[in-house]
């Protein structure tokens, strides 16, 4: 029987760096780290500060700039995302309207397209105030600060966000691991979402920091662990396919030898989702090899790893869908 896969193209976890802050650092050493070993990121902006010197006392960044509107559509291009980390990176209890609502209204503006995450500043005490609203103020996610991979049945609005610092906070003072959670999510069909601020030689704060000899050795792992079978995107994208695998079904399922159709239907999608994909495998007899596929009147290309089809459809209620196949001797089961 067709089945919707857990990420696209039938691979077996997803991985997403956020960097807090968009520190316009971020062009001296990380993002060419990022574009050496193919992964794209995500910046969190500090909307109220966008493209300022950043005006936070306390704060291990206090003074540096953030990346602004056109740097941030710069990134964009090259395949980066970009979320709201609130207005002003304080209490978001005492005016959750203006950190979660109008920083998201004002960072759209200033890069032309949707804002669909949230990521939660300073610790998760601000979550509470955050999920309260969040999707009202049309928010597909939210990320807290809780250290752990995100499931199949994940929370969209507190999803895990593990930190990628050359440190731990204490009181248990640790090495980051290049390894980490790379196996369990393979394992599991999970979702690792990290964060750090920015990689570098000099540190500001090994908590809140990693190097650019860590960064390098975390990509190289993530390479060698996930090989095909990780799907490497910005944290939108893996969302936007968690709803679309939530809100359809495959219905009308038939298949006889040398033919199998389905349709899809789809039920309560978010109108905000903007990537609107789903991959869907079909496991084929002994020897058969695919023919054709069509969604509609339209062809569609068909990847076959092994004895598994694997095609790649527009999330379209009612869309109908045709794999003919020759050289099998039985319906695929």
């Amino acid at each position: 029987m067709p089945a919707i896969c857990a990420w696209p193209w039938g691979r077996d976890f997803a991985y997403s760096v956020t960097y807090d802050e968009a520190l316009e650092d971020l062009f001296r050493e990380t993002i060419p780290i990022h574009q050496e070993f193919g992964v794209p990121g995500h910046l969190s902006v500090v909307v109220g500060q966008m493209g300022q010197v950043r005006n936070l006392p306390g704060s291990s960044f206090h003074g540096m700039r953030h990346m602004d509107a056109a740097q941030l559509r710069e990134m964009m291009a090259l395949g980066w995302t970009v979320g709201s980390h609130s207005w002003s990176h304080w209490v978001m209890a005492e005016d959750p309207e203006r950190e979660v609502l109008h920083s998201r209204e004002v960072l759209e503006q200033a890069i032309g397209a949707p804002v669909t995450a949230f990521i939660v500043p300073g610790d998760n005490n601000n979550h509470p105030a955050v999920r309260a609203v969040a999707a009202r103020y049309g928010y597909l996610s939210v990320y807290t600060v809780t250290d752990g991979i995100n499931t199949a049945d994940c929370d969209l609005l507190a999803l895990n966000r593990s930190f990628m610092n050359e440190e731990g906070f204490g009181p248990i003072w640790h090495q980051y691991d290049p390894y980490k959670w790379l196996h369990w999510a393979r394992e599991t069909n999970g979702w690792i979402v990290e964060y750090t601020h920015r990689a570098t030689r000099e540190f500001l704060s090994r908590q809140k920091e990693i190097s650019v000899e860590s960064l390098r050795r975390r990509f190289a792992r993530v390479h060698e662990v996930g090989g095909e079978g990780v799907w490497l995107t910005p944290p939108e994208p893996a969302a936007d396919y968690i709803l679309c695998r939530r809100h359809t079904s495959l219905t009308k399922v038939e298949s006889v030898p040398g033919r199998v159709t389905f349709t899809l239907t789809v039920r309560g999608l978010p109108e905000r989702v903007q990537r609107r994909e789903l991959s869907v495998s079909l496991d084929l007899p002994p020897g058969a090899e695919v023919v054709s596929a069509a969604a509609g009147a339209q062809p569609m290309p068909v990847a076959v790893r092994g004895a598994t089809a694997l095609l790649d459809l527009p999330v379209q209620d009612g869309l109908p869908v045709e794999v003919n196949y020759g050289a099998g001797e039985r319906a695929p089961a």
